[in-house]
C-alpha cells in the first residue's frame, strides 16, 4: 500500500477494532544486513510487478506513530 494511504488505513483499522482488539501485520522490509539487502534488491522489481509489494515502505514508522494501535515486532 502506498505510503500516503497508510496513516488513514491504520486509523480505520484502529477505529473498527474491538476494545483491546489486536491487529497483526506481516511486513516485508529491507534487511539491515547489507548482504541480505543486496539479494532483496535483485528481486525487488519482480516482487513489485507480481505482488505489488515493496521492501521500502514506511509501514513500521506509521504504526509506531499511531497511538491507537499496539505494535509488536
Amino acid at each position: 500500500m502506498p505510503d500516503e494511504l497508510q496513516p488513514m488505513t491504520l486509523a480505520q483499522i484502529s477505529r473498527v477494532l474491538k476494545p483491546c482488539g489486536k491487529f497483526k501485520l506481516l511486513e516485508m522490509m529491507y534487511s539491515k544486513n547489507e548482504a541480505i539487502r543486496r539479494r532483496k534488491e535483485i528481486f525487488t522489481p519482480f516482487v513489485e510487478k507480481v505482488y505489488g509489494a515493496r521492501f521500502d515502505r514506511k509501514t513500521a514508522q506509521f504504526i509506531e506513530q499511531s497511538v491507537d494501535l499496539e505494535f509488536t515486532r
